[in-house]
């Protein structure tokens, strides 16, 4: 029986084509899989495998001075952490990007880990990596991501005799850049500090003039409870930099007129941990963290995060509460209107004993709010 319109092809195309377009899609397969075995799927760069392969090969004697770069990102947790992983994956690909920029055709570079990288620079003395280290730390400093710098630290070693072994080479490499990090580290952890609070300032226009209200009127709550200097000044950072976790919460919530919903609410209470996470990132400001993330517990345990209450709840935290709540009252703040002193004294006395601590309010009433 003859069969009649049977053709052997897919898609109106020769069977002789959908052959070779198998072949293809097969043997594009084939080398993403081979890339990707031996590089980095997020940044582009080698992979550990390919560099521990390739450091065997280059390491003899034609390819020296062979010079090991260890580059370590700092602060990633904190991208991570209050930013998102897209913001930390985006710094991660921005710092690959420049030493590949960089870097020359023969150099190896491999993420070794999280915030790891290695550059492996054969031929290349000591002179030839101080000048590459100046290059890629000139571009560090025009990135950003979320508006935050950048920071880098980079520790090199230079082989320079055959019998020199390329772990001790390695080892030392890794102890330069360490010795770098321990400073740039916690001197970046400050600065963006500093930084995430000036840009909180300058997008949202009444922070920083309602911060230093604050700061003014805990100096004066402090010296109410005869505070030594160095606890004065404690207190007073911290009232300063109390409000820095909103530059993680989203503007539109931070500038609504009308009441924020039970969800928007919910959103917004994150702000006293992040400014914790934040806080307590920097040397200079981890007393202050804290302080930070309690001022908003209540004195019966209803407040947030926790649910602390009473004097669980650290006392710089609930003089902050006041001083803040005090502040907020008596201001012209997008949410509310401002109140006079007498019915902001009056307010504030009526969450005495839920809200506020209240001999902390018969203070305040008695001796602070009578020199503001």
């Amino acid at each position: 029986m003859e069969s009649k319109g049977i053709k052997i092809a897919w898609n109106n195309r020769p069977a002789s084509l959908n052959f070779i377009t198998d072949i293809t899609d097969r043997k594009k397969k084939e080398e993403d899989i081979l890339y990707l075995s031996f590089h980095d799927q997020l940044t582009g760069a080698y992979n550990r495998r390919f560099f521990e392969e390739e450091l065997q090969r280059l390491d003899n004697l034609r390819n020296l001075p062979l010079t090991i770069v260890m580059i370590d990102v700092n602060g990633l947790k904190i991208f991570n952490d209050l930013l998102g992983h897209k913001s930390g994956d985006e710094l991660i690909q921005k710092v690959a990007n420049v030493v590949i920029k960089e870097s020359r055709k023969n150099d190896v570079f491999a993420r070794m880990g999280g915030d790891e990288f290695t550059l492996l620079m054969p031929n290349t003395g000591t002179d030839e990596a101080k000048a590459f280290i100046k290059r890629v730390n000139e571009e560090f400093k025009k990135q950003k991501v979320d508006s935050l710098d950048i920071s880098v630290s980079l520790g090199y070693e230079t082989k320079i005799r055959e019998e020199q072994n390329i772990e001790d080479i390695i080892k030392k490499a890794d102890e330069n850049m360490y010795k770098n990090k321990a400073n740039q580290s916690n001197e970046y952890r400050d600065t963006m500090v500093e930084k995430i609070y000036d840009m909180l300032s300058n997008e949202v226009a009444w922070e920083k003039e309602h911060s230093e209200k604050i700061r003014r009127i805990l100096g004066l709550f402090a010296n109410e409870l005869e505070f030594d200097e160095e606890r004065v000044e404690k207190l007073q950072v911290a009232g300063y930099y109390h409000d820095i976790g909103k530059y993680f919460v989203d503007r539109n919530l931070l500038n609504k007129e009308e009441p924020l919903t039970e969800e928007e609410f919910s959103e917004y209470k994150k702000h006293s941990e992040a400014g914790y996470q934040i806080l307590k990132s920097s040397k200079k400001y981890m007393p202050i963290a804290e302080i930070i993330l309690r001022h908003h517990e209540n004195w019966d345990g209803s407040g947030y995060p926790d649910g602390l209450k009473e004097l669980k709840i650290p006392l710089e935290s609930r003089i902050l509460a006041i001083a803040e709540a005090y502040e907020e009252l008596v201001a012209e703040i997008p949410y509310q209107k401002a109140l006079s002193k007498e019915e902001a004294i009056e307010k504030i006395k009526e969450e005495s004993g839920t809200r506020f601590d209240p001999d902390l309010v018969k203070l305040f009433i008695d001796g602070v709010v009578k020199q503001i």
